[in-house]
């Protein structure tokens, strides 16, 4: 079940675009990490140390947290749009969407402000 409205989608030709954007977004993006990846090795610094490895686990615990909830909140709004206020349901891959980008996001915000944070981890 889609929320489709009379003259809202895309049509085959700003569909075809789309996907070569994200195919294209894809591409280059696998090529920056690979270039990063390749420089830090060759720069002979240890690529996680223990700071960074304490970083990445409260980041990471600490989005998926955010992810859950966030997903939680999707989920009641689901459950309360459909069954009582009776709003179109929204596409299940937007939600999923969503969720990702939430997810992805708050790691990057967590990582950045344990980072700045210093030795006071």
């Amino acid at each position: 079940m889609m929320m489709h409205k009379e003259g809202i989608g895309m049509d085959n030709a700003l569909w075809s675009g789309a996907q070569f954007l994200i195919l294209a977004t894809v591409v280059i993006l696998g090529i920056v990490f690979i270039w990063v990846t390749r420089r830090e090795v060759r720069s002979g610094f240890p690529l996680n140390d223990e700071r960074t490895s304490r970083i990445n686990g409260k980041a990471a615990l600490k989005a998926y947290y955010v992810g859950y909830f966030f997903m939680a909140a999707e989920l009641l709004w689901q459950i309360i749009g459909n069954e009582f206020l009776h709003l179109p349901q929204p596409d299940g891959g937007y939600l999923l969407l969503a969720a990702m980008l939430v997810l992805g996001l708050s790691f990057g915000a967590f990582k950045w402000y344990y980072g700045r944070e210093g030795d006071a981890l």
